[in-house]
């Protein structure tokens, strides 16, 4: 259990798509980029994001 907030770490993935919306069989969603420890740790999207949490 936690929270996503600010000082907070987080642990999530992000998907392109909603996968409770999708068939999975057809279009399964592809990840993002994927956050541990409030760290990201994969980024698909070749953006620049910020890899350290703050507190």
């Amino acid at each position: 259990m936690g929270r996503l907030s600010p000082g907070s770490f987080a642990d999530f993935v992000a998907l392109d798509r909603n996968p409770f919306a999708c068939n999975w069989m057809d279009e399964a969603p592809q990840v993002l980029f994927t956050v541990v420890n409030g760290v990201v740790r994969y980024d698909a999207t070749g953006n620049h994001i910020v890899t350290t949490a703050t507190a």
